[in-house]
């Protein structure tokens, strides 16, 4: 079941109950999101999620009315303080407009919504998906559709390719592989995102003077790897 962090945050930061019907978010998929690990009240890298939502907001020409200090401070004594759980962080363009038309002045809404969670997946197999991947730009919007219909079976993890026949990621996480020497993952690119789990595994392995090459990377060099590993924020990095 559902934690007790369930609630929507306005642009002053007070909490309010909304009709989730005529929210943009789920009208349109109008909204960007984030999601984060929580493990006996300890968020991990918080803030720097709360950055990267504020980010994307302003890519996808939403404003973010929100102080990034301040919104931390709204959401800790929210957090659930035992157990492992994941958070999701949502930001909608609120109610308004006409279809499509976003209102004059949208009025942004943040949605938190703590579920618990297992730990890292062990995964059985990793095969590539049966779909490309749309280019886009590298914001985590609402607009999910592609990723829903990519969704693999439990215990299994689909690698993505896009439509220039790169492989830019796995399914929910970022990717990497040992081949010849040293470790590789794929550039960023307008269909990849470059996750925070990601950054930090590309500086240690830097600070542990292994070899790590990004570059654009078609299907067969994946396959010839020795070793495959995928990163994420909450699922961590799994072989």
């Amino acid at each position: 079941g559902l934690q007790a962090l369930t609630l929507c945050l306005n642009a002053s930061g007070r909490e309010q109950e909304v009709d989730l019907l005529t929210d943009r978010g789920f009208q349109t998929g109008d909204g960007v999101y984030e999601t984060l690990r929580v493990e006996d009240g300890a968020v991990l890298w918080l803030e720097e999620h709360v950055e990267r939502l504020k980010g994307s907001s302003l890519k996808i020409r939403l404003p973010f009315p929100w102080d990034v200090k301040a919104l931390v401070g709204y959401l800790r004594p929210l957090i659930p303080r035992k157990g492992l759980a994941r958070l999701r962080l949502t930001l909608t363009a609120g109610e308004g407009g006409r279809g499509f038309i976003r209102p004059a002045t949208p009025s942004p809404r943040i949605f938190a919504l703590s579920t618990p969670t297992d730990a890292s997946p062990i995964l059985e197999d990793l095969a590539v998906a049966p779909h490309r991947v749309p280019m886009d730009w590298p914001a985590k919007t609402l607009s999910g559709l592609p990723r829903v219909l990519a969704a693999p079976p439990a215990g299994k993890e689909w690698v993505m390719v896009n439509e220039k026949g790169h492989v830019t990621e796995a399914t929910m996480a970022n990717i990497f592989w040992w081949r010849d020497g040293g470790w590789h993952t794929p550039a960023l690119s307008p269909s990849l995102l470059s996750g925070l789990t990601r950054q930090r595994v590309i500086r240690l392995a830097l600070s542990m003077g292994m070899v790590i090459h990004e570059a654009d990377y078609r299907l067969e060099e994946l396959l010839g790897a020795e070793e495959v590993m995928i990163t994420g924020t909450v699922a961590g990095l799994v072989a």
